[in-house]
């Protein structure tokens, strides 16, 4: 598991009180790659306020309350979560994302995978999103969120 405890002395100005962290250290290096992203958008400690760092649906969730409009920081948790989809939850190695048979998502290399308990299929990652600017695709050659679409959501 993730610590909550080496996340806060790695990140005090950004992990503050109590926050939920229930992922596993596979992570670990996609959650600092996030958190050191979001300190170079130029956000002081009392603009961010972390609430949760966690697997959701086979995938990275890292929740926060940001300023309105800075959807710079919003794209760091998006792109932290698509990422995520490739990256064994259990080692950090690559891997694919996969289901048991009633529904549980999760992302694990070959080896990990070979270790469940119940049999897994493969399932398709999620590559594109839609946020109030747009419909952006994560673009895993360049590691980058491309727009390509207007926003549906009116």
């Amino acid at each position: 598991m993730l610590e909550l405890d080496e996340l806060r002395r790695q990140y005090p100005e950004i992990i503050r009180g109590d926050i939920i962290v229930r992922c596993l250290s596979g992570w670990r290096e996609l959650v600092e790659r996030a958190l050191d992203e979001v300190i170079a958008t130029g956000l002081t400690a009392e603009q961010i306020e972390l609430h949760e760092i966690r697997e959701k649906f086979g995938r990275l969730r890292i929740t926060a309350l940001t300023p309105a409009g800075r959807r710079d920081v919003a794209r760091v948790f998006i792109l932290a979560s698509l990422r995520s989809q490739f990256i064994c939850e259990q080692c950090g190695e690559p891997g694919k994302s996969l289901q048991t048979s009633d529904g549980w998502r999760m992302c694990r290399c070959d080896r990990h995978a070979a270790e469940c308990p119940v049999p897994l299929s493969p399932v398709r990652p999620v590559l594109q999103i839609e946020m109030p600017d747009g419909v952006w695709r994560f673009d895993r050659t360049t590691d980058r969120l491309v727009l390509v679409g207007e926003p549906k959501i009116p």
